[in-house]
């Protein structure tokens, strides 16, 4: 149990790295110069490893995925209606 508090803290931090862009994007309007591939191939992965933990029954990573896909989301839907 005291090892998925290593889990818990990567997700936290990687859920929390993409949250000023997310703020940034929706507060400013601006999205030309973000790159819409990253930001697929950050929802293709957080879908992938939501997926894995899911299936091998590792709430730290479906829980921790499921939340962070929110965010390049969030990201992608301001991309497309402010280009």
């Amino acid at each position: 149990m005291h090892l998925y508090i290593f889990g818990l803290l990567g997700g936290t931090i990687g859920i929390c790295s993409q949250i000023p862009q997310l703020v940034k994007s929706w507060k400013t309007k601006k999205t030309r110069d973000i790159s819409t591939g990253t930001y697929l191939l950050l929802v293709a992965n957080n879908i992938l490893w939501f997926a894995h933990g899911y299936v091998n029954d590792d709430p730290t990573l479906w829980i921790a995925n499921l939340i962070a896909l929110a965010f390049p989301v969030g990201v992608l839907v301001a991309k497309i209606r402010y280009p």
